[in-house]
């Protein structure tokens, strides 16, 4: 039996993996309680294969940076006023939950985020679509390793879980309001 979560997670994956590869991924990190080795995952050199969760988490967040880095861009750019107020909100809401999770983080695990640990991951992605997509799909690659794996009553995630559940449903209103500019 395959959970809502996991479910979601193969979905917004199947064009870049076979739905067996994330599977096994996705029982390594329940099992093992951290993110490991995976044949086809471990290519993606954007993954956070082979990491703690603290390490997972931190990785997240410089991604999240290198996203409104990106946004900015984009904001700056367009010439459709929509296009402009929704990277604007969208880089707002993504700076909001950064610092929660960061916080919520530390924490947790009792670490600190030290002057230099940020150096943002800048996406791919060039257009406000591509970056909602790509910020979806690694919110859910987060949000799957933070789910216990069968017997486990919880992994210390705290509320992290319910951050990243509030960054989808955000995520989804937007890509909603992307299809009207």
């Amino acid at each position: 039996m395959i959970s809502n979560k996991d479910r979601r997670l193969l979905e917004a994956f199947e064009e870049k993996y076979t739905p067996q590869e994330l599977l096994t991924a996705i029982q390594e990190i329940k099992t093992k309680g951290k993110l490991v080795d995976s044949p086809a995952i471990a290519a993606d050199s954007n993954n956070t294969v082979g990491t703690s969760l603290p390490e997972a988490i931190l990785l997240y967040i410089k991604k999240l940076e290198g996203y409104r880095i990106r946004l900015r861009e984009i904001h700056w750019s367009t010439e459709n006023k929509s296009k402009h107020e929704l990277s604007d909100n969208l880089m707002s809401m993504l700076a909001d939950y950064e610092d929660s999770i960061a916080e919520e983080a530390m924490g947790i695990f009792g670490i600190r985020v030290k002057v230099g640990d940020i150096v943002p991951e800048i996406p791919e992605g060039r257009d406000i679509k591509s970056i909602l997509t790509s910020v979806t799909n690694d919110t859910l690659t987060l949000l799957a390793s933070l789910e216990p794996s069968e017997g486990e009553t919880s992994i210390p995630s705290g509320g992290i879980p319910s951050i990243l559940e509030d960054i989808l449903h955000d995520l989804n209103k937007s890509k909603y309001l992307e299809t009207l500019s």
